[in-house]
């Protein structure tokens, strides 16, 4: 099929290179690790459908959210070594100031980041407000929880 528009090709090629600079630069500054990523948009659907404990950080990977910075490591290392205990999920704000404007987190009255959530079969059961060592993450997230 030719292309009769001259100025289609380039713009199509400028919007590539455009896609892959973000897709590069969002690639940067997320943590090289197992932990699935949603959009606040989706997270909801996936607690809906999954069984057993979900395990949830409402994050930034932005520099400019220091408490996110800070709490990112603790939450990747609480889910390293709880292996298998429950499945470990990130809800990812970009900006991270936008969270006052989410629905999902505004039904849980979230006003700052990191917020932590133990769901199990899709029903919120725990929360954790702000940083904390992985010892607290562990006990006010999973301890006693099977």
């Amino acid at each position: 099929m030719k292309n009769t528009k001259p100025g289609l090709g380039f713009a199509l090629l400028a919007g590539c290179l455009v896609g892959a600079c973000a897709l590069a630069q969002a690639t940067e500054t997320a943590p090289a690790n197992v932990l699935p990523l949603f959009a606040p948009t989706r997270v909801e659907a996936h607690l809906a459908k999954t069984p057993g404990l979900v395990v949830v950080q409402l994050t930034s990977f932005e520099t400019t959210c220091s408490f996110c910075i800070r709490g990112n490591p603790t939450y990747e290392a609480l889910a390293k070594d709880s292996g298998a205990a429950a499945q470990f999920i990130r809800v990812v704000y970009r900006p991270w100031t936008g969270v006052g404007q989410d629905p999902f987190a505004k039904a849980l009255g979230v006003g700052g980041l990191p917020v932590f959530l133990t769901y199990q079969d899709g029903k919120l059961l725990r929360r954790h407000d702000g940083i904390g060592t992985q010892a607290e993450l562990q006990r006010d997230l999973l301890e006693g929880l099977n």
